[in-house]
């Protein structure tokens, strides 16, 4: 019935939010490797990394 559609959806909309956050998060770690890459590239450049 609709009881349960409703239910349904709502399972739907957790299951999209929890995946999001998920590649939300590899994303960031994704970043944080690129960004610790380019701090050592610029140190090794003899630079000081603003980051």
């Amino acid at each position: 019935g609709d009881a349960e559609r409703r239910i349904a959806d709502m399972k739907d909309l957790l299951r999209q939010a929890r995946d999001s956050v998920l590649a939300a998060k590899k994303r960031q770690v994704d970043d944080q490797g690129a960004l610790t890459a380019l701090r050592q590239q610029i140190e090794k450049l003899g630079g000081k990394p603003k980051v």
